[in-house]
């Protein structure tokens, strides 16, 4: 009778470990890019709405203020001159730390997390191949 009870403590515990193991796996994945792919997202549909005010509020601030000083303009003006790609979804985000990448269906946003949030701090991006670092039209300089 003890084999057995150690044998199904065993298999109590396996199950056990297991489970944790899913458990913590599952809060690896859609819940930690949740808000880089909402603030990448965002970003893109103020761009397209011409709510400039609004996609500014979502720019980390030296990528702010690089856009205005290299556009002369106020932010919420210059941000709209941007080609910034019309995107409706997130493809895939990977986060790094304090940092993350969203690629959503037509851009590629780097964006990282401050005091007040996740912020972008790269916009409008082009692959440029391996070990190449990606062109981006907004950054922080």
């Amino acid at each position: 009778m003890f084999a057995d009870r150690g044998y199904c403590e065993a298999v109590i515990m396996r199950v056990c470990v297991g489970l944790a193991g899913l458990l913590l796996l599952g809060g690896c994945g859609h819940g930690a890019t949740a808000g880089p792919s909402s603030a990448a997202l965002g970003f893109a549909r103020a761009v397209t709405a011409h709510q400039g005010g609004r996609a500014c509020s979502l720019l980390a601030p030296a990528t702010r203020a690089q856009l205005e000083s290299s556009q002369g303009k106020p932010c919420a003006e210059a941000v709209l001159g941007q080609s910034v790609p019309s995107s409706n979804a997130v493809r895939r985000a990977d986060q790094y730390g304090t940092e993350s990448r969203v690629m959503l269906d037509k851009d590629v946003v780097f964006v990282a997390r401050f005091s007040l949030g996740w912020r972008v701090v790269a916009a409008a991006c082009k692959d440029r191949g391996q070990k190449l670092p990606y062109d981006c039209q907004i950054s922080g300089g």
